[in-house]
C-alpha cells in the first residue's frame, strides 16, 4: 500500500527522476559521439598518412595536425618488477593515490580492517522505476 506523499516531496522525486532520464539520454549520446569521433579521427589520420601529410588546413580555417605522444604502460607480466622497484626504492609516487573500492569493501566485509582506513557513511538516494 502506498502512502500519499506531500506534493512538494512528490514533485522533488519527479524532478530527480526527470533529471536522471535526461542524464541517461545525454550519456548515451555522448558515448555514441565519442565512438564516432574516434572513428572519424582514425580516418583522418589514415588519410593524412596516405597523402604523406602531417597537417592539413581547410579554406574555412579548420586545421588538423597529426602528432604523437609517448605514454608509459606496464608491460604484460611486468607488475612484479614494478612492485619490486617501488618497494626497494620507496617510489610510491609511481602509484596513484587511490584505493580499490571493491578490494577494501571485501576486506572490511570479511572483518579484515586495514590500518589507516576508516569507514565513512555518506547519504545516497536510490531512484528506481518510472
Amino acid at each position: 500500500m502506498h502512502t500519499l506523499l506531500p506534493d512538494e516531496l512528490n514533485d522533488a522525486i519527479m524532478k530527480l527522476h526527470a533529471i536522471d532520464q535526461r542524464l541517461s539520454d545525454i550519456n548515451k549520446q555522448a558515448s555514441s559521439l565519442t565512438t564516432d569521433r574516434r572513428l572519424a579521427e582514425l580516418a583522418v589520420i589514415n588519410l593524412l598518412d596516405e597523402a604523406g601529410l602531417s597537417m592539413a588546413a581547410l579554406d574555412n580555417g579548420i586545421r588538423v595536425e597529426r602528432r604523437t605522444k609517448i605514454v608509459h604502460n606496464v608491460a604484460p607480466g611486468g607488475w612484479p618488477a614494478v612492485y619490486a622497484r617501488i618497494q626497494l626504492r620507496g617510489e610510491f609516487d609511481l602509484l596513484q593515490k587511490r584505493l580499490s573500492s571493491t578490494a577494501v569493501r571485501e576486506r572490511f566485509a570479511a572483518g579484515d580492517r586495514i590500518d589507516g582506513i576508516v569507514e565513512v557513511t555518506i547519504p545516497e538516494l536510490k531512484l528506481s522505476g518510472g
